[in-house]
């Protein structure tokens, strides 16, 4: 990830995406930018590419209060605004979003999209999901995804599972290759609540990423994995045009038009 600073912002790209695409060093380059950039407030962090850039970005700035602008030259991403920013009218809203926090013994790490608790071994994990204080499950699965709603929509569409409202204050946990119970669909959870997370048996091994980063590799069935709201929101600037609206744009990729 790299840095590059234009009239006072700081903008977060892909350095291996810069020598790969013209597009991009097009952009940095253009005298363009600088009259876009006027019209922004200076508590902006711009981020440019894809998903991946955007996450590296929010785990290594959100500390500094900041909002974040970002800027799609890749593929389908509902919270990115797209290249043509630069042309259209702005019309910028910001939305806040809660980070979520994964604790493992005394490590801890917040995250935007999603925890993913994958089996490792070739053996299915084996856990017991505990909520409410009151309430446990059981579960033997290949991997349990643990979301945000402005992550999970992209999983329940591939799936054929409702599309969640991107502002939705819950958490979703969301069953991949389900063994027992077989069926288990999504389950929304108020993101008040604590998920609390434990291996089942000693036989039983996982992994712990978070946003597609390795975190922990968990071999302890005494421990706890705790999930919850972290005490961090991250805002996200989104220019609102006609049809732009986050949740319009993943209906239109699934094929709706516009009447």
């Amino acid at each position: 990830m790299e840095i590059k600073i234009i009239d006072n912002f700081k903008i977060v790209f892909s350095n291996m995406k810069y020598e790969e695409s013209k597009e991009l060093r097009d952009f940095l380059s253009w005298t363009t930018i600088i009259d876009f950039l006027k019209k922004l407030d200076k508590n902006i962090i711009i981020v440019l590419w894809w998903d991946g850039t955007m996450l590296e970005a929010v785990h290594e700035f959100f500390t500094e209060n900041k909002a974040f602008l970002w800027i799609n030259f890749w593929h389908k991403w509902f919270l990115m605004n797209d290249l043509n920013i630069l042309k259209n009218k702005l019309n910028l809203k910001k939305n806040s979003y809660p980070l979520l926090s994964c604790k493992y013994f005394w490590d801890e790490k917040v995250f935007l999209n999603e925890i993913d608790i994958s089996s490792c071994f070739w053996r299915m994990a084996n856990l017991k999901i505990s909520l409410w204080n009151n309430y446990s499950l059981d579960l033997i699965w290949d991997w349990l995804i643990i979301s945000s709603p402005i992550w999970s929509s992209w999983y329940n569409v591939s799936l054929w599972w409702p599309i969640i409202p991107h502002n939705l204050e819950t958490f979703v946990l969301s069953p991949k290759a389900p063994w027992k119970p077989t069926k288990q669909s999504p389950m929304l959870i108020d993101n008040k609540e604590k998920i609390t997370i434990k291996l089942n048996n000693p036989e039983s091994k996982v992994d712990i990423y978070w946003d597609w980063v390795l975190f922990k590799q968990v071999r302890d069935f005494e421990k706890e994995i705790i999930i919850q709201k972290s005490q961090k929101n991250v805002d996200l600037y989104f220019n609102y045009t006609d049809d732009s609206y986050p949740y319009f744009k993943v209906l239109q990729e699934q094929g709706f038009s516009k009447i």
